[in-house]
């Protein structure tokens, strides 16, 4: 269990940077400048483990995140019958929103517990 809080301490930022690497790549080798930016963002992130600037980055998350949902569900609602595109939709879309939506509440909670034990004076996270 030691081995697992450290790791899941810092998991968000990382997947957050895959899912950004991954979101802003295009062939060949071209980089959305959005995502860089955001990459750069999560990486000082890391670093300097800002409470607020942690605060701040999951509730932005989290707005984009119920966007995507909506979209997710506008898309699913556009197919009049149940076919493989739309089962493949829903087959990725909601795995994936499990997972965001997991990294998300990760980020809320330390920087919460973080806000709690800075203002109680005991050590945190």
């Amino acid at each position: 269990m030691k081995k697992l809080k450290p790791f899941l301490s810092r998991f968000p930022e990382y997947y957050f940077i895959l899912v950004s690497l991954l979101a802003g790549y295009s062939p060949p080798l071209s980089l959305n400048p959005l995502a860089v930016v955001f990459v750069l963002v999560l990486v000082a992130q890391i670093i300097f483990s800002h409470r607020i600037l942690g605060f701040s980055i999951a509730s932005l998350l989290a707005l984009v995140h119920l966007f995507m949902l909506f979209a997710l569900l506008s898309e699913w609602n556009e197919f009049t019958t149940t076919t493989t595109d739309s089962r493949n939709l829903l087959l990725f879309g909601i795995p994936l929103f499990l997972l965001n939506s997991m990294a998300i509440a990760l980020m809320f909670r330390k920087y919460t517990h973080a806000h709690a034990s800075a203002s109680s004076g005991t050590q945190g996270v």
